[in-house]
């Protein structure tokens, strides 16, 4: 500066000062962008490359030929016979993402097809899709272009590919750095790669990997069984007890339940295969002796006791007695006789005495041993001394009270031996009743003791059969595979994809990879003097190893930029958005020798704006006035136009709907899709929003002309309500953009503001802009922001083209949780056949999908008094389990919607509350086969997804015991922070 003028001033401020001219020079911070038109030179050259191809006989890839028409008719049959379908696609197929059926059928369609179209209308996941079909495409070998109209389509696409294989994918998405960074890291990845790689050891990990998901897909399917067989076990008939219960298992639950209040004291486990062995007359008997028997006596006839059958009799101690006596007289008698016999009668009088003394000894010793025993009866001494002291009647009545004694035991062992073998089968039972024997209800309990022991075999058999198997750990381990199994294909993925690029890779390849990272190092911030030669050296590399790079990411632009055209040089090509790409996009046909076309014709299509339409008439009649359908290369018509002339009958229809809430996506789907009406599979979650708002801006008015409108009123309220939600906490991290439906000034203006108000980088955070539906076209936010610009004040002209139908199909189908329409008329203002009139109709008709709120009180009166065996359940319930579960939940104060209807199938409850919804399957005994269930679940997977949350409660396991059958959903409802 001070060379120029040593009074010049330099301002390094950001801020714009507005100084005005001055006599001495000024310096300060004032950027510009310089935008140019984009040049077809790349394009031309292309054309011009294919034509010089063609003209010396090279190879005319067979849908190119169909494209001129220059093959014969049966070259052009669209039929779906597989002749000679491709073998790099069969086998596995290497989606390591979630998938649906109509996303694997690509995978069919193209074996045998050289074309596909693939109709992707608004949030179907074609991006999801896309990256599936690219992980594929690499682990079978296949070198795949993936291109669009713009770079935003394919944007999303990097971070859906698994990290493993992102270095094989080259993106050329813009001109900056992020575009350098994709390539560095992708060729660096390469290298890296190559340098340690070993196909051998590689070889050995995918058999592995292989080994793996065989035995996971073995153990799903035999959970998946295992559920299935839950689940159609509860429509079996069952006999149980003797057939005294009988039925399905909830029907048999409900019995159990029935008879609980007059068995619920037999708390035994009883074997249902053992038939009763308890009497009622071996129940008496326990009962009795519980009663009958006290400690005391129980202790007293513990004691020892004589055999009641050993006993010495009163009338054998009485003779013994006497003849002891009389022997002991005999003797004293003797000595006062004759001396002669004196001895004689001695001795003999002696010795019957002893013979008596012995007997009696005898019985004495049998009596001290018992007395020798601890715990012997008293009675026992009695006896003794009764022995000793020669006492008859002692001895009698210590006998008979042995006797007694004896006899009582004996009905006590017999008692106590009935009471053991009841104990065996009941001793829950048996110790009540001996803890109680006392309450006259026994005797009321042992005459059903028959009917409770059948009663308990049903409880028991009812418990085993609900916890034979644990149905939610079983359909969590089953999700669990799913993730484990999608992970590994990636993996196994990565491995194939890697292995060929390794074998394509060339030496020469691999120099050219290290020479461009050379060139780049040198190239460094590309500001020096050189960088423009390094920046050509880096090119030249790049194209010398464009062979050995598996996949390329860039939009269509960049394909005639970038690609040296050679017939065949793709295996497939994937174009995204094709309903944006005009004739520009044909010369695809001739690149590649499969074509994936995915679009939508009901969205934006080529705008041939300023095009001269009779010169491109006059080229058509002089260059390809013979081809049948030779209107199909207007300038209106889009690549999507040609792939469904042509690939009719290998169409695929994404129908799915992942992105908007229901209500929003409704508004598409009555306009441009009635026919083949999309599925929304969103749910509220715990950040739920209004999905629809409208707000009329009073007073605003409209002004310019063409694309020059603006409303200043509706931007400035457009520009106050975001500011508001991006201070609104229940609005963090939500992005958001702005799309005006007529004109571009007024989002130019609103954009304007929110720099001002809100600064560039809360903007980029929330990657807010300003556009109109084209802006948005294949992409998305969480708010999105409408602005009508219509007003009273001047004339509004009717939407009514198709072309309008497209936009506001795109302007309507870009938010996920919330879109706000601004608007300054009514529906009055506007002409019936406007599309204005219908978005405002739509958006102040339509409320948040509810089901007409019941009569509870009149259901409980119902579940409790109809006769469930013969009366219908009321509407819309399809079974009384159904109603009996909703008013379980009902009685904890939650929102119950029965029948509630989201893709296309209805779940038999959904509570609602707070923010969230969560989904409650009732599985009954009604069973609609094997093939109903499959598809059931895999409508129940799909929904898991997309953020549905599903609890399933088994009819058998409810009616056995509510409380621990509905446990778990309790749980569920307190994380998804439902009140009750």
């Amino acid at each position: 500066m001070h060379s120029i003028d040593p009074q010049g001033e330099y301002n390094d401020a950001l801020e714009k000062k507005g100084i005005s001219a001055t006599a001495k020079p000024v310096v300060e911070y004032a950027p510009a962008l310089i935008l140019r038109k984009r040049s077809a030179k790349g394009l031309t050259e292309a054309l011009r490359r294919i034509k010089e191809r063609i003209e010396t006989d090279e190879c005319i890839p067979g849908e190119f030929a169909d494209l001129a028409e220059i093959g014969p008719e049966s070259d052009r049959e669209t039929s779906d016979d597989p002749e000679e379908p491709n073998r790099a696609f069969h086998g596995e197929v290497f989606f390591p993402k979630p998938s649906n059926e109509d996303q694997r059928r690509i995978i069919d369609k193209i074996q045998t097809a050289g074309g596909v179209l693939v109709q992707g209308p608004p949030g179907t996941g074609k991006s999801h899709t896309i990256a599936n079909l690219i992980c594929h495409l690499l682990a079978t070998g296949q070198r795949t272009l993936i291109t669009a109209k713009t770079p935003r389509a394919l944007q999303v696409l990097e971070g859906l590919i698994p990290e493993e294989l992102r270095p094989l994918c080259i993106n050329l998405l813009g001109s900056g750095l992020e575009e350098r960074r994709s390539l560095e890291s992708s060729v660096g990845g390469i290298l890296r790669k190559n340098e340690g790689w070993k196909e051998d050891n590689a070889s050995r990990k995918r058999a592995e990997l292989e080994s793996r998901i065989q035995r996971l897909r073995e153990e799903s399917a035999k959970i998946n069984r295992r559920l299935r067989d839950i689940r159609e076990s509860e429509t079996h008939p069952q006999s149980i007890a003797e057939g005294i219960y009988r039925g399905t298992a909830a029907r048999i639950a409900e019995a159990v339940n029935r008879d609980r209040g007059a068995y619920e004291w037999f708390t035994d486990t009883v074997d249902p295969n053992q038939p009763c062995t308890i009497t009622k007359e071996d129940f008496f008997v326990a009962l009795k002796a519980f009663r009958e028997i006290t400690a005391d006596q129980r202790q007293e006839l513990q004691q020892v006791l004589p055999s009641s059958d050993g006993l010495l009799g009163q009338t054998e101690f009485s003779d013994l007695v006497t003849r002891e006596k009389r022997a002991a007289e005999d003797e004293k008698d003797a000595n006062s006789s004759f001396a002669l016999w004196r001895s004689v009668i001695i001795s003999r009088s002696r010795r019957r005495k002893r013979k008596v003394e012995d007997e009696i000894l005898r019985h004495m010793q049998s009596t001290e041993a018992l007395l020798a025993q601890s715990n012997t009866h008293p009675v026992v001494t009695d006896l003794r001394t009764a022995i000793q002291n020669r006492n008859v009647d002692e001895l009698g009545h210590a006998n008979e009270k042995i006797r007694e004694l004896s006899s009582r035991k004996k009905q006590m062992d017999r008692a106590d031996k009935i009471t053991e073998r009841i104990r065996s089968y009941l001793p829950k039972l048996t110790d009540e009743l001996q803890k109680t024997h006392g309450e006259p209800h026994w005797e009321e309990r042992n005459r059903h003791i028959g009917d409770a022991w059948r009663w308990a075999q049903a409880r028991y058999w009812l418990e085993e059969y609900i916890n034979q198997e644990d149905a939610p750990a079983l359909a969590k381990r089953a999700k669990q595979i799913e993730d484990e199994i999608g992970g590994i294909i990636a993996e196994l993925a990565s491995l194939h994809a890697w292995s060929f690029c390794f074998s394509r890779l060339e030496e020469d390849h691999r120099r050219h990879m290290e020479a461009w990272q050379q060139s780049m190092r040198r190239l460094g911030k590309g500001t020096g003097k050189h960088a423009p030669r390094h920046r050509r050296e880096a090119q030249q590399h790049l194209n010398q190893c464009r062979k050995a790079v598996p996949a390329w990411v860039m939009p269509l632009h960049r394909v005639w930029d970038t690609v040296d055209p050679a017939p065949g040089m793709f295996d497939v090509i994937i174009v995204d958005e094709a309903s944006q790409c005009g004739v520009e996009a044909l010369p695809l046909f001739y690149l590649g020798k499969k074509i994936l076309i995915v679009g939508d014709d009901k969205q934006i299509s080529p705008d041939a704006v300023g095009l001269p339409r009779d010169a491109v008439h006059r080229l058509m009649a002089e260059f390809i006035d013979d081809f049948q359908f030779k209107s199909s290369f207007d300038v209106e018509s889009s690549l999507f136009d040609h792939g469904r002339l042509r690939y009719g009958t290998r169409r695929i229809t994404l129908r799915e709907h992942f992105r908007c809430m229901p209500e929003i996506i409704r508004f598409s789907n009555d306009l441009c899709y009635s026919d083949t009406p999309l599925i929304p599979l969103r749910q509220y979650g715990s950040d739920f929003l209004s999905p629809l708002e409208h707000v009329f801006v009073e007073g605003g008015y409209r002004e310019g002309s063409g694309n020059g409108v603006i409303n200043r009123p509706e931007a400035d309220a457009i520009v106050e309500k975001i500011f508001e939600l991006c201070s609104d906490s229940g609005y963090d991290e939500k992005t958001m953009g702005v799309v005006v439906l007529q004109g571009e000034a007024q989002a130019a203006r609103i954009e304007d503001q929110l720099l001002e108000r809100l600064g560039a980088e809360e903007m980029e955070r929330r990657r807010l802009i300003c556009g109109n539906p084209y802006s948005f076209q294949g992409d998305e936010r969480d708010i999105m922001l409408l602005s009508l610009v219509a007003a009273g004040n001047e004339r509004i002209g009717p939407f009514t083209k198709p072309a309008d139908e497209r936009r506001f199909n795109v302007a309507a189908s870009r938010a996920r949780d919330q879109m706000i329409l601004f608007h300054s008329v009514t529906v009055n203002d506007l002409s019936g056949s406007d599309l204005r009139r219908r978005l405002l109709e739509f958006f102040e008709n339509t409320t948040p999908q509810r089901i007409a709120e019941l009569e509870w009180d009149e259901l409980e009166r119902r579940a409790s008094q109809d006769n469930r065996r013969i009366i219908e359940p009321p509407s819309p319930f399809e079974s009384w389990f159904e109603v009996d579960v909703a008013l379980e939940l009902r009685r904890k104060n939650l929102k119950v919607l029965p029948q509630y209807e989201v893709a296309g199938k209805r779940i038999d409850l959904v509570v609602e509350g707070g923010r969230a919804r969560l989904a409650v399957e009732c599985d009954g005994d009604h069973w609609h086969g094997a093939d109903r269930y499959e598809a059931d679940m895999q409508r129940q997977r799909q929904l898991e997804r997309c953020g549905w949350e599903f609890f399933r409660v088994r009819e058998s396991a409810f009616y056995a015991n509510k409380d621990r059958a509905l446990e778990g959903l309790w749980h569920m409802l307190k994380e998804r922070n439902i009140p009750m």
